[in-house]
């Protein structure tokens, strides 16, 4: 029979050990920080407009081309 340590006896909320709670807050916490930046990167690029429309025959295009 397995030996108890006491940290799998309150398995915490939805059945979760203690890896599945710190696996669980660092996937939440590193969401957070990712849709910071992204949040940062729209507010900064938000006055970016492009110069001659949609088609990438304008001087801005996704691709990096001009």
């Amino acid at each position: 029979m397995k030996e108890s340590t006491g940290f799998d006896e309150g398995m915490g909320e939805l059945g979760l050990n203690i890896e599945g709670l710190l696996r669980r807050s660092a996937r939440q916490l590193i969401q957070q920080a990712i849709e910071g930046e992204v949040q940062v990167l729209l507010e900064e690029y938000a006055a970016v407009r492009m110069v001659a429309g949609p088609s990438c025959g304008m001087d801005i295009c996704r691709s990096g081309r001009s």
